[in-house]
C-alpha cells in the first residue's frame, strides 16, 4: 500500500487496519515532498520567523518564544501535556487505522515533519509496534490530540506500546528492529499530534473485528 495523501479510501484503510500483513511503501516522490516541506520550515526558523508551535509555545503560552536550545524539551512537553486519555485501550485495528490515516496525511508533504521521523513512523507501523491508546478523552478543537499524542510518545520512546500481542513500556520497543526513537525538535512533536485523524480512523457503520 502506498499512502500518497491523495487517493487512499476509507475501504482501503479499513482493510489494512484489519490485516496487519498489509505493509506501507513510501515512494521517492513522497520522500521528496516530505523533505521539501521540512526544508522550508527549517529555512523559516533560520530566518528568525515567529511561527506558532515552532518558535513559540502553544495555547495560553503562545506569547512565549522558544529558544532553539529548548525546542526539543518544549515539543516533548507538548506531547506529554496533551496525552490526557483514560480508560481501556483501543482495539489494534483502530490504532492501525489512526496510524495509517496520519501517515497518509504526512505523506502529502505539507506538515514539515522530518523525513527521518516520517520513515520511522512508517517502520513502526510496518513492524507492528502499536501504541496503547486509552479510548476516552482528548482536548482541543480537533478532538484527537490525546490519541495522536500517544502514538507520538511511543515514537520518542515514552508511554506504552503493544508488540506481538504484548504490552510494555515503549522504551523497550525502541530496541525492536526498525524502531529507533524519533527525534523531537521544532514542530516535530506538534505535527505528530495535530489534525483530525484518529477520530476519522473508522467509519461508524463498519466497526473492526476485535483482535482479542
Amino acid at each position: 500500500m502506498i499512502p500518497n495523501g491523495v487517493d487512499l479510501t476509507i475501504d482501503a484503510v479499513a482493510e489494512a487496519a484489519r490485516d496487519p500483513e498489509i505493509k506501507i511503501e513510501i515512494t521517492d516522490e513522497i520522500r521528496e515532498r516530505v523533505a521539501a516541506s521540512r526544508a522550508l520550515l527549517d529555512s523559516f526558523v533560520a530566518k528568525g520567523r515567529i511561527i506558532y508551535g515552532v518558535t513559540t509555545s502553544v495555547g495560553g503560552f503562545v506569547n512565549w518564544l522558544v529558544p532553539p536550545a529548548l525546542a526539543k524539551n518544549v515539543q516533548n512537553n507538548i506531547l506529554c501535556g496533551v496525552q490526557s486519555n483514560v480508560g481501556q485501550y483501543l482495539d489494534d485495528a483502530y490504532v492501525r487505522a489512526a496510524m495509517l490515516a496520519r501517515i497518509n496525511s504526512l505523506g502529502r508533504g505539507a506538515s514539515a515533519i522530518a523525513l527521518e521521523n516520517f520513515e520511522k513512523y512508517v517502520a513502526m507501523y510496518n513492524r507492528g509496534i502499536l501504541p496503547c491508546i486509552p479510548e476516552k478523552g482528548s482536548l482541543g478543537t480537533s478532538g484527537d490530540l490525546g490519541p495522536l499524542a500517544c502514538i507520538a510518545l511511543v515514537g520518542i520512546g515514552q508511554w506504552r506500546a503493544k508488540y506481538r500481542g504484548r504490552s510494555c513500556p515503549a522504551r523497550r520497543r525502541s530496541n525492536a528492529p526498525a524502531s529507533s526513537p524519533w527525534i523531537s525538535a521544532s514542530r516535530r512533536g506538534w505535527r505528530w499530534s495535530t489534525a483530525r485523524r484518529s477520530c476519522r480512523a473508522w467509519p461508524p457503520a463498519s466497526p473492526p473485528t476485535p483482535s482479542g
